[in-house]
């Protein structure tokens, strides 16, 4: 074995009832297990994402097993020219992507929006408490639905993460239409990810990290 030095590093804490056959019911002990790897930081410049049929198949629950099958889909869409996808189904219409939650911005009523059935992310649950000072929002809506035949009324879309922050969107693509969003500087997600860095920064000076 070989020792690699790493500045920056993904730990990630597990604590689960056990396996379960059926996703609900716990079939054996409690199990607690940590996953260190190296922490690779994306390539800049927005995301483009497409719409994918499916969800979670329990929204607001971290569920392990299903990520196998998200890096093929990523993979996937990979080949297609995109970096990510999000979940969308006929019920909820778009939910989040299977790492991020995903946030809509209308400029001109400077609205956050963002959808309700998904899992509740800490930088999803920072950026609403804090996004009105932030960057000078007057209305956030957690919203139960949203199809994308609204994706023309967003003037911007964003992805938060614990590990990656903020990351702007500049296109989802549904089917044969690109659904194109501003992204740069001026942006309201762009101020938003510049105080999100700070919040974060001062969360780790405070605690003496």
């Amino acid at each position: 074995m070989q020792r690699l030095e790493y500045t920056e590093l993904v730990v990630k804490l597990f604590i689960t009832p056990g396996v379960s056959s059926d996703g609900i019911t716990s079939d054996g002990a409690p199990q607690f297990f940590v996953t260190i790897r190296p922490f690779v930081r994306r390539a800049s410049g927005p995301f483009r994402l497409e719409i994918q049929r499916g969800g979670r198949k329990f929204p607001y629950e971290k569920v392990v097993g299903q990520y196998t099958f998200v890096r093929r889909r990523i993979a996937e869409a990979k080949t297609r020219g995109f970096d990510e996808f999000l979940y969308a189904n006929a019920g909820e219409g778009i939910t989040e992507s299977p790492y991020r939650n995903i946030f809509f911005v209308q400029r001109a009523r400077r609205k956050l929006i963002t959808p309700t059935v998904c899992l509740h992310g800490v930088t999803r649950s920072i950026v609403l408490d804090h996004t009105k000072d932030w960057a000078g929002i007057e209305c956030i809506e957690e919203a139960p639905t949203i199809f994308s035949n609204r994706l023309p009324s967003f003037d911007e879309a964003f992805l938060t993460s614990s590990t990656a922050g903020i990351i702007p969107v500049s296109c989802i693509n549904h089917g044969s239409t690109n659904y194109l969003f501003q992204a740069g500087t001026s942006t309201i997600a762009e101020q938003i990810r510049r105080m999100y860095f700070e919040y974060r920064e001062q969360y780790f000076k405070d605690r003496g990290a």
